[in-house]
């Protein structure tokens, strides 16, 4: 899912029960205390001065649809790493990356003026604690460092839910998410295969030592 375009792909959206739908998540007993929402919304100003508003993904689905025909063909195929139509059925999935559970998985939406600009969230892996990340920006919204801001507030939930990294999928094509990914996890460490970057990314500042790798 960026001060680039930062469309990560989730996998359980084209492969429904590859990564969740059909998963038991094991919460621990410090998960399942969480609240099912996490912070009130928060105002993000960005370099151009615009403001946007970061808050809980709820009762999105409308405007999620309306977000989903707002995207290029090109946003449309970075994030779902293909070529998808621009149809009532593709808006559906999108419509569907704001239903979260609040524990196991978060949703935030971008929004600007009652209109959404952007969703994120993040899907914990069972019995891990690690979560696969996923954010998608209409394209009037990228290149702004609205993408900056989302990794952040997505990462101050994981981490609130004791969660130590996330992991993510990104095209080949896609550098300038790669780019994003590579500051904000500075040890984020990336597989190739078959176009596309499989990236784990660990909520650690500091690069180890050589010695210790």
């Amino acid at each position: 899912m960026v001060h680039s375009i930062i469309i990560i792909y989730m996998t359980y959206i084209i492969f429904p029960f590859t990564t969740g739908d059909d998963t038991v998540i094991h919460l621990t007993h410090a998960l399942r205390a969480l609240p099912r929402y996490g912070w009130p919304a928060t105002e993000a100003r960005l370099a151009d001065g615009a403001q946007v508003t970061l808050r809980d993904a709820r009762a999105d689905a409308p405007r999620l649809r309306a977000l989903f025909y707002t995207l290029s063909d090109t946003t449309r195929y970075l994030y779902f790493c293909a070529g998808v139509p621009q149809n009532d059925a593709w808006a559906e999935k999108v419509a569907q990356l704001g239903v979260a559970d609040g524990c196991a998985s978060y949703a935030l939406v971008a929004e600007v003026a009652g209109s959404l600009v952007g969703v994120a969230r993040f899907d914990r892996a069972a019995d891990s604690s690690r979560a696969e990340i996923g954010i998608l920006l209409t394209d009037a919204w990228q290149s702004r460092g609205l993408g900056r801001e989302v990794v952040a507030r997505l990462r101050a939930e994981a981490t609130r839910r004791a969660l130590t990294g996330f992991t993510a999928t990104v095209l080949g094509d896609n550098r300038r998410a790669m780019r994003l990914l590579r500051r904000a996890f500075p040890t984020m460490q990336a597989t190739w295969s078959y176009g596309q970057f499989t990236l784990d990314l660990p909520f650690t500042d500091v690069p180890a030592p050589a010695s210790e790798r």
